[in-house]
């Protein structure tokens, strides 16, 4: 499985006026990653002046609900 942050990077190299959080929405979006591993590299990657610290722990939330969707049945 390629790294998080090596995705990152290659989209913020293509992409350089993108968010850092948008694009580790992108880079997390349907491929499994743990919660451990998004708050490591949310920790890494976004700068601290695009998020307030209250906002900090919904929005890893909020990642790692988009990295492990909801399995459905039919």
């Amino acid at each position: 499985m390629i790294s998080i942050k090596s995705t990152f990077d290659k989209i913020q190299s293509k992409q350089p006026a993108q968010g850092a959080i948008s694009t580790l929405y992108n880079v997390v979006r349907d491929r499994g990653f743990t919660q451990d591993s998004i708050t490591r590299a949310f920790t890494r990657l976004v700068p601290k002046e695009e998020y307030s610290s209250s906002e900090r722990r919904a929005i890893i939330k909020d990642l790692t609900n988009v990295s492990n969707p909801l399995r459905t049945t039919r």
